[in-house]
């Protein structure tokens, strides 16, 4: 293996790295995302139900 080559394949080695990077960076962006609202859903019920206990409790 020439220098050539050792070049070529050490930069197909580094774009599979990025590519893998990039993949996981969007997967983990994704879920971030999906927990984030899920947790401002949450709280915004947990919230209203605190008003509606209050109104009926008389608190």
């Amino acid at each position: 293996m020439d220098g050539t080559e050792k070049v070529v394949r050490h930069l197909e080695m580094t774009q599979t790295v990025i590519n893998r990077l990039g993949s996981n960076s969007f997967l983990l962006k994704g879920w971030s995302m999906t927990l984030i609202v899920t947790a401002m859903v949450l709280i915004a019920r947990y919230e209203r139900w605190l008003d509606y206990f209050e109104q009926f409790a008389g608190c």
